[in-house]
């Protein structure tokens, strides 16, 4: 499983989705890092979603949704959110800018950030391999 960016930093407006990654053999999880450095001054919210790649259809089918961003209104000066998907860990619902999911990676999968409104965002998307 590739460490390093999976969205890079830029300015959007509408949902945006992450190229496949592969999970790697000794790859149980992921600690993914949602970096948000300008945010609309707005009542809207960002969600992070994992999709798995059915690998007969092709299709992405929605795996796990973490809790939305906090308001735009209240991110102006930016945040870092991490979310980790790990068999077996203890799960949580935003402690701290970072919740847990107890659940395994698929073999192939991406992220997908939501957006709930046409609010202008800038964040980029980071993996890192738990093993």
């Amino acid at each position: 499983m590739m460490n390093g960016t999976l969205l890079e930093s830029a300015e959007r407006i509408a949902t945006a989705v992450s190229e496949d990654v592969t999970t790697g053999a000794s790859s149980r999880g992921a600690m993914i890092a949602l970096d948000i450095t300008k945010a609309p001054a707005a009542n809207e919210t960002l969600t992070l979603q994992l999709e798995a790649k059915d690998p007969s259809s092709g299709k992405y089918v929605p795996i796990t949704a973490f809790a939305a961003s906090k308001k735009g209104e209240e991110l102006e000066a930016g945040a870092t959110l991490l979310f980790t998907v790990y068999p077996g860990g203890a799960e949580t619902a935003a402690v701290g800018n970072h919740e847990v999911q107890a659940l395994p990676l698929p073999r192939k999968w991406r992220v997908k950030v939501t957006h709930s409104a046409a609010g202008k965002w800038t964040y980029s998307v980071g993996v890192s391999p738990l093993q």
